[in-house]
């Protein structure tokens, strides 16, 4: 059996500011592309926002990881239904998205107690989709973003709430998500 050792305040105050520096080591350990700030949707004089990270690559160089048509990661902030903002994500799985090629999305959605579930947050997480499928390329090349989007190929994520209303909405209004995987392919 190991013994227990009592940390002292000091050394518990130098654990963090250690793990906090690991932190900003790996925040400056990459070259983070510019973010690209879209409206995907303005409901009762709201403007409600996403922010998009693309990993642009030049035509010259070769990449594995580069797909020619870039899949897309959405990711839906936690917060408790109430809080948080598309600014609200682990850095490093926008990092490992970003390396394997990925377009990676955060978005704001409007919050409780303004909105109710039902018709607002998940009103928003539809909206996005559409967004996604029918504006995100476009709304890139007028920003001059060389890439090419696969919109049928888009991963969801979040945290906590975000998870939530990801895995409420089901992303099925598209044909290939309604059914691939439950024995009901035609």
């Amino acid at each position: 059996m190991s013994k227990l050792e009592v940390q002292r305040p000091g050394d518990i105050g130098n654990a963090f500011k250690a793990a906090v520096q690991d932190v900003l080591d790996f925040n400056n350990s990459f070259d983070w592309p510019e973010v690209h700030t879209f409206v995907y949707r303005e409901i009762d004089g709201i403007k409600i926002e996403a922010d998009v990270w693309v990993r642009e690559t030049s035509s010259n160089e070769k990449s594995e990881s580069q797909p020619a048509k870039q899949p897309t990661v959405l990711y839906i902030h936690r917060g408790g239904w109430m809080a948080g903002g598309r600014t609200d994500f682990p850095k490093p799985i926008l990092h490992e998205f970003l390396t394997r090629g990925f377009v990676y999305v955060s978005i704001d959605y409007r919050l409780i107690p303004e909105v109710d579930f039902i018709t607002g947050q998940l009103d928003d997480v539809r909206v996005i989709e559409t967004w996604l499928r029918d504006r995100l390329q476009s709304s890139l090349v007028d920003r001059g973003v060389n890439v090419t989007v696969d919109t049928d190929a888009i991963v969801v994520a979040g945290g906590s709430a975000g998870a939530h209303l990801a895995s409420f909405h089901g992303w099925c209004s598209h044909k290939k998500a309604q059914s691939s995987g439950f024995g009901n392919e035609r």
